[in-house]
């Protein structure tokens, strides 16, 4: 037998050493591994920036659409938040009321804001001239219940000799004014208690009656008015509420008395100008007895 050279037992130890062969394998075997794994990391980060793309397309219309679904929402819930404190903060009555012989007591009947459907399919008070008969006093009132000492104001249109106006009631500022919009004038008083209603009495009075009218005795009573000049050149003296009311107007303040109580014997050229309310305890009737004197200053102020 032959004896073997260096160079072929070194290279028959290198071969037949155990093990070695089957790591060179599985080395190799795992580089392979690697660099397909590393082919397949890179066509997934491929694939995933395709579908980044789509879902950055994907967010540019989602996102808009979800903002402007969200303000829709938001407007829609504040529109509700304010119709619903606007509804309780603001409460509206239409009056109506048989008109009696002065010093007799008549039964009226008030119709809150969500009867007027029923009644009428108009609710602008001047349509009511046509549509109820001249034997029944009317007004629309509107007031501020948000606290105890709100405002109120009412709608009167003409009627019989009472004339068309508009009565506001500071109940802050305890002050009152009727609006004349025909002669564009505005009379400010003193806010009556006696005769008018706080607007919270008010609602409950209504509330208490436990129907969708009120069935009560109203009275009417007479007052006599003198309007005194000069008009008011400011706002100074005037409440708030009401000077914003009566803004653009002529302002005139007065003096109010009772029937009985007015002394000062005047000289009248024509019948009074009258203006009527009922604010929950009488029907008062307010006797202007200088109007033509009025008139007649106003007359020669501006022309």
């Amino acid at each position: 037998m032959m004896k073997q050279t260096a160079e072929e037992k070194r290279e028959d130890i290198f071969l037949h050493r155990p093990g070695f062969g089957k790591r060179d394998c599985q080395t190799a075997t795992k580089q392979k591994n690697s660099r397909k794994t590393s082919q397949l990391d890179m066509e997934s980060m491929v694939l995933s920036g395709s579908q980044l793309s789509d879902l950055r397309v994907m967010l540019l219309i989602v996102i808009p659409i979800a903002m402007i679904l969200t303000a829709i929402f938001g407007g829609y819930t504040a529109y509700r938040m304010n119709m619903l404190n606007d509804i309780r903060m603001h409460y509206r009555a239409f009056c109506i009321i048989p008109y009696g012989p002065l010093g007799n007591t008549t039964e009226m009947y008030i119709y809150t804001d969500k009867d007027f459907s029923n009644l009428f399919n108009d609710k602008n008070i001047e349509n009511f001239n046509v549509k109820v008969d001249h034997t029944v006093f009317r007004e629309e009132i509107e007031m501020d219940i948000s606290d105890d000492e709100g405002y109120a104001s009412i709608e009167v249109p003409s009627f019989n000799r009472i004339r068309r106006a508009r009565f506001l009631h500071d109940f802050k500022a305890n002050q009152s004014a009727i609006i004349d919009p025909i002669s564009n004038r505005c009379f400010v008083m003193p806010l009556d208690r006696e005769t008018v209603m706080s607007p919270k009495n008010f609602v409950n009075l209504i509330t208490k009656a436990g129907s969708s009218f009120l069935n009560t005795s109203v009275n009417r009573i007479q007052r006599t008015v003198i309007v005194l000049t000069p008009y008011l050149p400011d706002l100074l003296t005037i409440s708030k509420f009401i000077g914003d009311e009566c803004d653009d107007m002529i302002i005139y303040k007065t003096e109010v008395y009772a029937a009985g109580d007015f002394r000062k014997k005047i000289e009248l050229k024509s019948p009074p100008a009258t203006y009527a309310e009922y604010l929950g305890i009488s029907i008062i009737e307010f006797n202007v007895v200088n109007m033509d004197y009025i008139e007649e200053y106003e007359h020669l102020l501006w022309h």
